[in-house]
């Protein structure tokens, strides 16, 4: 949750006629407990999570009252489940970024020229051998 993240909050007024942000709350109230991104009911005492309304335009103070931003990072201790993943997890991924198609004719003359290299090796090293044994007159 961060300032800038409209899933974070709910705008419009309430039953009394005030405006502002309906803010989830971080912390039960009544035990204290941090509530992880996508918990609705505490773990502890079970009570639901509930807001409150923040009419103030104070950025400083709305950002101590979210969670923060949730960060690409296995170092920093985050209030967030290990498996967690927002909506920028997958951006910077790059599909079949080594991909080369092959043609099929380039591959068999590449291939011809390797097996003449490996049949004139073993031409070599049977005509060596047979004349180091005289076989061969």
């Amino acid at each position: 949750y961060s300032p800038g993240d409209s899933s974070s909050f709910k705008g419009g007024g309430n039953a009394h006629g005030g405006g502002g942000m309906l803010l989830q709350h971080r912390f039960c109230p009544w035990d204290g407990t941090e509530f992880r991104p996508l918990e609705t009911i505490c773990k502890v005492c079970g009570n639901p999570r509930s807001g409150s309304r923040y009419c103030g335009k104070n950025e400083q103070v709305l950002s101590k009252l979210l969670l923060p931003a949730w960060e690409r990072v296995l170092w920093k201790k985050q209030p967030y489940e290990d498996n967690y993943v927002d909506k920028t997890f997958l951006e910077s991924l790059v599909k079949n970024a080594n991909f080369h198609e092959y043609d099929m004719w380039q591959i068999f003359k590449d291939s011809v020229v390797v097996t003449q290299h490996l049949a004139g090796t073993v031409v070599f090293l049977g005509i060596s051998y047979l004349t180091n044994y005289q076989a061969l007159s």
